[in-house]
């Protein structure tokens, strides 16, 4: 619930050891609170709401029990997330934009944001790998599931294996595999269909 306080730029010369004082940390003025929910209304208590601004630290808090959430923030525009908190969530967040806007001052100001999620009631795995048959570097390789929208449901990064798993909501999709290798790119998957309950393989790619 404490940040830094905005401070003044400081002249350093060379061989100079600045004294800068003490530094007292700061509830932050501004408040947004929100709500995290299904489809149906049910809330979610496993989501980790996010917030982020240019040149400072990302703020975030967890869903309690009720999914409600509280973030303290300071004044300027910030843009808002939700994560799942858990590996194997039954839920996705379709991104969209998502921004919370406050006075750029020291008075206090309170806004609301709530997000809407998707039930994730199928799943897909499958496994990737580079030309000569070895897994990609962990955290190197990630698989990313759109819809005929262009709005990404879900995906994630493969494990030391090449390993991926994702839960969806039901529908068809469009496969993009994005790695930090330069020399690699990944195929040009056909779409597939996913079907309620169901668990896909999509094999080795």
């Amino acid at each position: 619930n404490l940040i830094a306080p905005q401070l003044p730029l400081i002249t350093l010369v060379r061989g100079e050891l600045k004294e800068i004082g003490n530094i007292i940390l700061i509830k932050p003025p501004k408040k947004v609170t929100g709500t995290v929910r299904y489809e149906d209304g049910r809330r979610v208590s496993d989501a980790l709401v996010s917030a982020s601004k240019m040149d400072v630290p990302n703020r975030e808090t967890k869903t309690d029990s009720q999914g409600n959430y509280t973030l303290l923030l300071t004044g300027g525009l910030w843009e808002m997330f939700i994560y799942p908190v858990n590996q194997t969530p039954d839920w996705v967040w379709s991104y969209q934009s998502a921004f919370v806007s406050f006075n750029n001052n020291k008075l206090p100001e309170d806004t609301s944001f709530d997000f809407n999620v998707l039930k994730a009631d199928a799943k897909v795995k499958g496994k990737i790998l580079r030309p000569d048959g070895t897994a990609p570097p962990i955290d190197t390789t990630s698989v990313d599931f759109q819809k005929g929208t262009g709005v990404s449901l879900g995906g994630g990064l493969t494990d030391a294996a090449g390993v991926f798993t994702a839960s969806l909501p039901s529908g068809t999709y469009r496969v993009n595999i994005w790695t930090k290798d330069s020399t690699l790119i990944g195929p040009e998957l056909p779409s597939f269909a996913l079907a309620a309950g169901e668990t896909k393989d999509l094999g080795t790619i």
